[in-house]
């Protein structure tokens, strides 16, 4: 095995570390079987339970069970870091979502018992509280169903303040179009068009070797896989 590894330890990668410091802290329990590790010779992270196993000479034979069960976690090339979700893939859980906002779409503006006016300004807000799922999960509807979550570009669980910062840029323009239609003003609905031009845009940079889309790159996000984040 390589002399120099890191390590995910409370939602922080860390290190480097020597293989020897390592094996102590798996020993004295400064790291545990389901913490992943990775070298520079790996393209993976790996639970530490599997790939030094011996070193565990006092875990319980349940942590033993859980390392077990954590898949393996790709890197992205030339780095430490789990590899980021691409445009394709990013795309594939935008139309889940796209699908999800035009059924909210038509239950206000043809279901519902409001006049139509009524109907199509909730609609907007509908949506916009809808995409709020991201915030307080970490991931849009369409990004659970693909097993996919924002985190930070170091691919740890983001702040709240960085879900809500991302979620302004992406979806801001959602509540400027309904406050536009409330408002009956052309003008704000125009540059919620606009802005919503910019952010679709901008989702084309996650084609870029970052896979960030605008709004990440601003906000300091990348999309992973959920087994990615640490």
């Amino acid at each position: 095995m390589a002399n120099t590894w890191h390590y995910s330890k409370d939602n922080q990668q860390l290190g480097p570390v020597s293989e020897d410091e390592l094996r102590k802290m798996a020993a004295d329990g400064r790291l545990a079987r389901a913490d992943f590790v990775s070298s520079d010779g790996m393209k993976t992270w790996e639970p530490a339970g599997e790939v030094i196993a011996e070193a565990f000479t006092g875990a319980s034979s349940g942590e033993a069970s859980e390392s077990a069960s954590l898949p393996s976690v790709a890197l992205t090339p030339g780095s430490n870091l789990p590899e980021r979700v691409t445009f394709g893939p990013r795309l594939g859980a935008g139309i889940v979502d796209a699908g999800v906002g035009l059924l909210i779409i038509a239950i206000f503006t043809n279901l519902s018992t409001w006049d139509a006016s009524t109907g199509e300004r909730a609609a907007w807000l509908g949506v916009a509280v809808y995409f709020l799922v991201e915030v307080l999960t970490g991931a849009s509807v369409g990004k659970h169903v693909l097993g996919y979550r924002v985190a930070t570009t170091r691919a740890t669980v983001p702040s709240a303040a960085t879900m809500l910062l991302r979620y302004a840029l992406k979806y801001g323009w959602l509540l400027l179009a309904a406050a536009g239609m409330y408002a009956c003003h052309e003008g704000t609905f125009v540059f919620a068009s606009v802005w919503c031009d910019i952010i679709g845009i901008g989702s084309f940079a996650s084609i870029a070797e970052s896979r960030q889309a605008l709004h990440d790159r601003i906000a300091k996000t990348a999309v992973y896989r959920k087994a990615a984040v640490m």
